[in-house]
């Protein structure tokens, strides 16, 4: 069967992609690069094999473009690439196929994505909610483990650094209500009891001074 295209519109938003009609009405939307290389124009007719071959090409180049222009922002795990792609109604097997490029050329690393987490977040949190936070972001637990590297002693010092800047909080309370916040507090925040206790152990020396 031949599709007629009566019509090739710009679209607002994105001036690369453009919207094609036939008489019936909307038809389908594509990139200003794959409109060349198939020879798509207005009054230009496709047939239903060719039609379905371009859909499938241009589909993974717009997954593609949307998973460059999300990873650009800022660091992303795998799973959160597929999900945003599939949110802009991008189907399993384009998201596959774009989601592979951007693996294969390092722009998706789970790996790297672990350790700049944790780059960005250990004097803000302990391991505990760092892991949380990335499991929940679909790293998968074999990765977090391998590359969330953070010492007791790194996090004693987060801790101890967190205590100092709340000190005021607890000041004007008594000694025990000062440490059940304290130690709340950092528990919420992902540090170990252990960690939480030696660092509580070295405020309240500098609270007593």
């Amino acid at each position: 069967m031949t599709v007629n295209i009566a019509k090739v519109q710009p679209q607002k938003r994105n001036k690369n992609r453009f919207n094609l009609y036939t008489e019936e009405g909307f038809l389908i939307s594509l990139s200003y690069e794959t409109l060349l290389k198939f020879h798509i124009r207005e009054g230009g007719a496709l047939e239903e094999e060719e039609l379905e071959q371009v859909r499938a090409e241009d589909t993974v180049k717009y997954a593609k473009e949307q998973a460059m222009q999300y990873v650009a922002y800022a660091p992303r795990s795998q799973r959160q690439v597929e999900q945003q792609l599939a949110k802009k109604g991008v189907d399993e097997q384009s998201i596959a196929g774009a989601v592979e490029t951007m693996k294969k050329y390092g722009y998706i690393d789970d790996a790297a994505y672990v350790q700049e987490f944790v780059r960005s977040y250990a004097k803000r949190m302990g391991a505990q909610a760092i892991r949380q936070k990335l499991m929940q972001n679909g790293v998968s637990g074999r990765v977090v483990e391998e590359n969330l590297s953070l010492s007791d002693e790194a996090q004693l010092e987060t801790a101890c650094m967190i205590l100092t800047k709340q000190a005021k909080k607890y000041q004007k309370l008594e000694p025990q209500k000062a440490k059940q916040r304290m130690y709340a507090m950092l528990a919420r925040r992902g540090f170990s009891g252990e960690v939480i206790r030696r660092a509580m152990a070295r405020a309240g020396e500098s609270l007593d001074e």
